[in-house]
C-alpha cells in the first residue's frame, strides 16, 4: 500500500468513527454527555487526520514546503490549492479544537457538537470526495 493511500485509509476511517457519533441517539443524563464527549474526541481526530493528510498531498504537489508543520498553514494553503472550499470554517474548526483543549467548557462542548453534526462533518467528507 502507498503512503498516499494509507494516509487516505487513516483519514476515511477516522470520518467513518465521527459518522458513527454523530448518528447515535443521545439521550438525557450521563449517557448523552458521554456520547457528546466522545462525539468531540472522535472530531479532534478526525481533524488532525485531515489537516495531516492534505499536508502531505500538498508536499507531494511541491505547494508547500517540508519545514511547514503548522495545521493553520497548511489549511491555508489548501484553501489556495483548491483542496478545500472554505478556508474560514477549517479555521474555525481548528480554533474550537485548541479552546477545547485547553478549558473545558460545557456550553462551549455543546455549540461544538452542533457545529461537528451540522457543519463540520460536512466538510471532512467533501475533503474524501474531493481526493
Amino acid at each position: 500500500m502507498s503512503v498516499e493511500a494509507s494516509k487516505k485509509d487513516t483519514f476515511t476511517a477516522t470520518v467513518a468513527r465521527l459518522q458513527e457519533a454523530v448518528t447515535q441517539q443521545k439521550p438525557q443524563g450521563v449517557i448523552g454527555t458521554l456520547i457528546r464527549d466522545a462525539t468531540i474526541q472522535r472530531f479532534e481526530f478526525t481533524l488532525e487526520t485531515a489537516w495531516k493528510y492534505m499536508r502531505y498531498l500538498l508536499l507531494q504537489d511541491g505547494v508547500l514546503r517540508e519545514d511547514v508543520a503548522s495545521p493553520r498553514k497548511t489549511i491555508q494553503t489548501a484553501f489556495a490549492n483548491s483542496l478545500i472550499s472554505d478556508t474560514d470554517t477549517w479555521l474555525e474548526m481548528l480554533r474550537h479544537r485548541n479552546s477545547l483543549a485547553h478549558t473545558y467548557n460545557e456550553a462551549e462542548a455543546c455549540v461544538l457538537e452542533e457545529n461537528i453534526k451540522g457543519r463540520y462533518l460536512g466538510l471532512f467528507e467533501e475533503l474524501l470526495r474531493h481526493t
